[in-house]
């Protein structure tokens, strides 16, 4: 009840899930999980190609893959 609850008033107290005011918590929360899900691959796949031998190709293109996921978010 208490994650319900918190769902359905997030979208008023914070400007950045605003967009979420006419959904349901369930859609909030598939939107929430996936922006984790996405900066945990992201994570990984950026400290992995750090810790390669020659990474600065992979680097660059995920630079660019981060930034553009970001503007569409």
């Amino acid at each position: 009840q208490l994650v319900h609850s918190s769902l359905k008033m997030l979208p008023y107290l914070d400007e950045h899930f605003a967009k979420y005011q006419n959904t349901s918590p369930q859609e909030l929360r598939s939107h929430i999980s996936w922006q984790i899900q996405r900066e945990i691959f992201l994570g990984t796949l950026v400290s992995k190609a750090q810790s390669a031998k020659n990474p600065t190709d992979l680097v660059q293109a995920l630079c660019k893959l981060v930034l553009s996921t970001s503007e569409a978010a």
